[in-house]
C-alpha cells in the first residue's frame, strides 16, 4: 500500500469499506493524509482526521497502517464494514515547483 505511493508529496487519502448493511454499498468514511517518506525507524506520518486518536498526526509503520485501515477503520455498529474489503484511495498533492516554501 505505501509502496504504490508517490514518495515525495503527501497523498490526500479515503478508506472505503463495504458495508454488510445497505446492500454491500461501499461507504468512503474516512479521510487522512499520508506522507510516505519514511523516517529512520521505518516508520511513515499519517495524518488522521477522524480516527480513534481524533484529529492527530501519528507516526506509524507501513504495517500498522495497513491493520488500522482494515480492522480499526472498519468498526461502526449501524454499517459493520467488512474490514477485507478495505480500500484506501489516495491522490498525490505537492505544490508547484516554484512555490514550494519552508525546509
Amino acid at each position: 500500500m505505501i509502496a504504490a505511493l508517490v514518495p515525495d508529496a503527501l497523498h490526500l487519502c479515503s478508506v472505503s469499506h463495504r458495508a454488510r448493511a445497505r446492500g454491500g454499498e461501499r461507504m468512503y468514511h474516512h479521510m487522512m493524509i499520508v506522507d510516505p517518506a519514511r523516517d529512520r525507524l521505518g516508520r511513515v506520518r499519517v495524518f488522521d482526521t477522524t480516527g480513534a486518536a481524533g484529529v492527530a498526526w501519528r507516526s506509524m509503520r507501513p504495517e500498522r497502517l495497513h491493520g488500522y485501515v482494515r480492522r480499526l477503520l472498519a468498526r461502526h455498529d449501524t454499517f459493520r464494514y467488512d474490514p477485507e474489503s478495505a480500500r484506501l484511495t489516495c491522490l498525490p498533492a505537492r505544490p508547484p515547483a516554484g512555490e514550494i516554501t519552508g525546509p
